[in-house]
């Protein structure tokens, strides 16, 4: 786990529930939201580890026991300061017989901060300083600071100890002001007294002049008694102390912003989509949108598609026949044997010798419904390879028909423009929204068509990828896989709905590299301020997917895509997911190192498809196109031709059946 995770994780068993813990590089200060209950707390500079917690136990505190109105119950007459100081006192000491282990934090904590003087007292007396910013270092800093306090002053430093509830604060606040104010007006008063006192005249003439020599220039007296009188320092004042403001309070919150200084990273915060599927193009939608070139070229792509379905027997026939018998030895793994309860007759000649007299059978439990579902990658790179992919599309199709699997494939590219779907932003969410605009899917397949238009939209499929045939509807654009992943979970939801599938094998076919997440984003017009929401992307700035309590964190990295898979199969109960990547021999050991993944080159080399595992995928399957225009029928050879003819024409049939049967072979064991 991250430094921010564990924190966020503290602040949550400080909290004694499961809060929404956000950190914001951008915030100065905490804040909790008591209806979402979402904790903001910003990001400290800093990895000390008593320090952070001090920190964060000081918030979490604050979201317990402050009232969210706090500021506004300040009497008129009761320095704000004073009330800070004294919340303060009360919220720390609550957090800390709430959690006796936090003392230590606190303490070292506070240490920490003094002895980089947070507080600004290094080249001062203490105990020269005000009453306000005395209490702040004593309860702060403890015995340590050294603090002295008269009889007088120590009842109220009593009283400040003893608050438990927020008006217990603002009524020791009050207090306090109106001591300060008294001490304050006492002084003038002895100061009054203390003048010589020879004559009447002497004695007025020395007070005036008293009087003359305190008023700064520009001001009168009848300003000067007014600022003494009402117990608060005027702004223009030259004192150096002022006694109802608290100096080291305010060094404190200054010094701290050095601690959490706007971060060059945010952490955008989003949610996933909560809209239906609306958004995806359906099957019957797609087949009544296909225009077919003229007839002309009618017969020949009807004659490539009837070879194609030919070719494709044999392979689809060992892919039946792995999926088969990866299935009977898992029965077979599952399978228990039990006694029945009644006697073997043939074993009572033996009941002198052993106990067990009775008949066992042998229990097989059902498998699970299984079903598949495919993304395919429907941008711009793929137009080259479009139609050899199609070909391995229908071929797991047909494979799936044989063993009457239910299935669906989708297209997906990305969407007209970002800003697609405004109206299904929910502004009742205080946070951004992954958006679904971007991103156009077309359901182009699937087990519940009838035969007839099944057979229909597999031909028009073919003939769309080898130009034969066109819908608008299967338009080229990007790659927004990351954000066509999140719609994965209402996919199947509604996939298992319709079908009664049980597991789902989901199968993702592209062959780049993702573009980041987008999400909603609420911005405002400089020149009217009037809010709008559109769609994007945090380039360089990590997601932090909210998912209720927990956090799925995608930095802007190429792992971003592998996080959210294996995301998916710990959302999605009985779902395994297959990658498969399209590329030549350079673009996937490229890939491969860009995820962290082993892959052998040489294999890839050999037969053109290479399988693996990743941190992020399950299985991940490198897989070099050529391998499928490669694949044969029959070996292509003439008679009379030499030997070495036909030994190359050998190795070149083999390895087009080759290319096939590695992948086949993992997907069967993952559908199994």
């Amino acid at each position: 786990m991250t430094w921010l995770e564990t924190r966020g994780m503290l602040a949550k068993l400080l909290a004694t529930e499961n809060l929404i813990v956000e950190h914001d590089g951008n915030a100065q200060t905490a804040a909790f939201n008591t209806e979402t209950r979402v904790l903001t707390l910003p990001i400290l500079k800093t990895e000390n580890e008593n320090v952070y917690n001090m920190f964060v136990a000081h918030e979490c505190s604050h979201a317990l026991y402050t009232p969210t109105n706090w500021a506004d119950e300040i009497p008129n007459n009761v320095p704000f300061d004073f009330v800070n100081v004294v919340e303060d006192v009360r919220i720390e000491k609550l957090i800390q017989v709430k959690f006796p282990g936090l003392r230590v934090d606190f303490t070292k904590g506070y240490d920490q901060l003094n002895e980089q003087d947070f507080f600004s007292i290094a080249d001062k007396d203490v105990n020269k300083m005000s009453f306000i910013d005395r209490i702040n270092l004593h309860f702060k800093l403890g015995a340590r600071a050294l603090i002295t306090f008269s009889d007088e002053e120590q009842s109220l430093v009593d009283a400040v100890n003893q608050c438990e509830t927020y008006t217990d604060v603002v009524e020791v606040a009050t207090q306090l002001a109106e001591f300060v104010k008294a001490q304050r007006e006492k002084q003038s008063t002895d100061i009054e007294m203390e003048s010589p006192n020879t004559t009447d005249g002497e004695g007025e003439q020395q007070s005036s002049q008293m009087k003359s020599d305190d008023t700064t220039e520009g001001e009168s007296e009848e300003q000067q008694d007014n600022d003494t009188g009402d117990g608060y320092e005027s702004p223009e004042s030259e004192t150096s102390t002022n006694e109802f403001e608290s100096e080291t309070q305010q060094s404190m919150d200054e010094n701290m912003k050095q601690l959490s200084p706007l971060s060059s990273t945010n952490y955008n915060y989003v949610h996933t989509p909560i809209e239906g599927l609306d958004f995806i193009v359906d099957v019957d939608t797609l087949r009544s949108s296909f225009r077919h070139v003229s007839h002309e070229y009618l017969g020949i792509a009807t004659g490539q598609y009837d070879q194609f379905l030919n070719s494709i027997k044999r392979d689809v026939n060992f892919l039946v026949q792995q999926f088969e018998m990866k299935k009977s030895a898992d029965a077979y793994a599952r399978t228990t044997i039990n006694k029945t309860g009644e006697l073997d007759m043939n074993s009572l000649h033996a009941y002198k010798l052993t106990d067990d007299l009775f008949l066992r059978q042998s229990v097989t439990p059902d498998g699970k419904n299984h079903g598949m579902i495919m993304y395919l990658d429907w941008s711009g790179s793929m137009d080259n390879i479009c139609h050899d992919t199609v070909k391995q599309i229908i071929l797991l199709v047909q494979f799936c028909r044989k063993v009457q699997i239910p299935f669906e494939v989708y297209t997906f590219t990305s969407g007209n423009n970002y800003d697609e779907g405004r109206d299904h932003y929910k502004p009742e969410y205080d946070k951004h929204i992954i958006l679904r605009g971007v991103v156009h899917m077309v359901q182009v397949l699937t087990s519940t068509a009838k035969r007839n238009d099944l057979d229909q939209d597999l031909y028009n499929l073919f003939a769309q990828s080898s130009g034969l045939a066109s819908s608008p509807h299967l338009m080229m654009g990007g790659t927004p896989l990351d954000n066509a992943l999140f719609a994965l979970p209402q996919i199947v939801d509604r996939f298992r709905s319709n079908t009664k599938a049980q597991k789902v094998s989901f199968v993702c076919i592209t062959d780049g590299e993702s573009s980041p997440v987008v999400n909603w984003q609420t911005r405002t017009y400089e020149r009217t301020g009037e809010s709008y929401t559109r769609g994007e992307s945090n380039w360089g700035n990590p997601v932090m997917v909210r998912d209720g309590a927990k956090v799925l964190p995608l930095d802007f990295d190429r792992l971003s895509t592998g996080k959210i898979a294996s995301w998916l199969e710990t959302k999605i109960s009985d779902l395994s997911i297959t990658h498969i990547y399209l590329g030549s021999q350079s673009q996937c050991e490229r890939y491969a190192h860009n995820i962290g993944v082993d892959m052998d080159a040489q294999a890839l080399k050999k037969v053109k498809s290479v399988v693996t595992t990743s941190d992020g995928w399950s299985l991940i399957s490198f897989i070099n196109p050529k391998g499928f225009g490669q694949a044969q029928d029959e070996i292509d050879v003439e008679a009379g031709e030499s030997k070495a003819k036909i030994k190359s024409a050998l190795k070149k049939y083999l390895q087009s059946k080759s290319t096939n049967k590695v992948v086949l072979s993992a997907l069967a064991e993952q559908f199994s």
